[in-house]
């Protein structure tokens, strides 16, 4: 069985998806039925959206003391912005975005493009979904302020450490905040969404470090 069909079974048994967009199920709170993720970036903000739809207590931990996204552009494929939809970003996503109608690929050093790929209308008729583009930035914002409409989801900032301890009902996870307060709790699960540095994957899990391909992308905005 794959790793994405036993979560699937896990967080049903556990879970069950919110009535109302902005609460979790009553019955379904509780000790057991939490889960901290480490990270409040892109990946770790939209995880949230989506277990606190499912009723789960979410507790996001984050190093920074706010949402920060560095980089440029990101590119919503239809597949993705359906996803975003369902948890509730549709509107702000919609503002915030803009949705091309074609990319045109030009060879170095080239006036004429090489092959145009329709988007727009395109996109939406085959996939019933828009294809959009946006500042990573902006995109990591909405999905924050998305978060903080939920009762059930606690963003903490400033975190210095955390400790995770496996056992047979879960983990129990120990946070020293940033007011140099520490709390401990039990918890269904941990999940590490905190980056190509990632200390969920090195320090917990003993993974190996990122590895570079040598290979090397140039971007660029234009205004």
């Amino acid at each position: 069985m794959s790793i994405t069909r036993c979560w699937r079974r896990a967080l049903r048994s556990r879970f069950r998806p919110s009535t109302s967009p902005n609460t979790p199920d009553p019955e379904m709170s509780g000790n057991g039925r939490t889960v901290y993720i480490a990270g409040a970036g892109i990946a770790g903000l939209t995880l949230a959206l989506a277990l606190a739809k499912f009723g789960a207590t979410v507790v996001v931990l984050e190093r920074n003391s706010k949402v920060q996204e560095v980089g440029a552009g990101l590119q919503i494929s239809p597949n993705a912005r359906r996803v975003l939809d369902r948890l509730g970003v549709d509107r702000a996503l919609h503002t915030a975005a803009f949705e091309p109608k074609g990319i045109d690929v030009y060879p170095f050093g080239a006036r004429k493009p090489l092959v145009t790929l329709e988007l727009g209308g395109a996109m939406l008729d085959r996939f019933g979904a828009p294809y959009a583009v946006l500042h990573r930035a902006d995109l990591a914002e909405l999905l924050y302020r998305a978060c903080k409409r939920f009762a059930n989801i606690d963003i903490l900032f400033g975190v210095r450490a955390y400790d995770v301890v496996s056992h047979s009902r879960g983990v129990s996870v120990t946070v020293d905040e940033a007011d140099g307060k520490s709390r401990s709790a039990r918890a269904f699960a941990f999940i590490g969404a905190d980056g190509v540095r990632s200390r969920t994957r090195t320090d917990m899990l003993m993974g190996p470090q990122a590895i570079y391909t040598g290979r090397v992308a140039w971007r660029i905005t234009l205004g």
